[in-house]
């Protein structure tokens, strides 16, 4: 965990910082709690703001509120980058065909030594590959809180079928992410 300065936050802890579409993901399930639950506490960059909540918002969507509300109660913590974070993440965007927000995720993620999380394999790629940035997908996360026990095999299915709905996964890919929870779930004792 590092110690970061946010507007109007003062000091605050984080351990991640997340990219558009897991904040999507997760408000579209309504579990963003789960986010800081599972990660501790998880930064926001300005430009995965305007992509979720001014985006979302001027479409009228009910992600973009719960997303905003969540910023607004500090559930999500928003981040202001510094002139080296955003000098990076512009240089990233010049060269890389990443959107904005997930360059500052991996400038940010980069320069503080925490984890980025994302749901697009190109970007987590270059993070992982280029920045050796640790990154998690919305998927570790679900095993994440699964493995640490705060949630419960039923509430891990139904996310990871709303998730697998959201992201068009494969139904193999679900029964196969079914059978790894189930014997997780068998060696932990974890209760349907």
């Amino acid at each position: 965990m590092i110690a970061i300065a946010s507007k109007g936050c003062g000091l605050m802890k984080i351990n991640a910082v997340c990219d558009a579409s897991p904040l999507i993901y997760f408000a579209k399930l309504d579990r963003l709690t789960l986010l800081s639950t599972t990660l501790g506490p998880v930064a926001v960059p300005p430009a995965v703001i305007r992509e979720t909540v001014d985006a979302g918002l001027r479409r009228h969507r009910a992600d973009a509120l719960r997303i905003q509300q969540a910023v607004e109660n500090r559930l999500l913590i928003p981040l202001e980058l510094t002139p080296s974070e955003i000098h990076e993440a512009r240089q990233l965007h010049e060269m890389v065909p990443l959107g904005l927000g997930e360059c500052d995720v991996i400038a940010c993620a980069n320069h503080r030594q925490i984890k980025a999380l994302f749901h697009d394999k190109r970007a987590q790629k270059i993070a992982a590959e280029d920045y050796k940035v640790e990154t998690i997908s919305p998927m570790g996360v679900l095993f994440l809180a699964l493995l640490r026990q705060q949630t419960t095999l039923q509430d891990f299915k139904a996310m990871l079928h709303g998730l697998a709905i959201l992201t068009g996964s494969s139904a193999a890919a679900v029964l196969e992410q079914e059978a790894i929870a189930d014997e997780i779930a068998r060696q932990l004792k974890i209760e349907e």
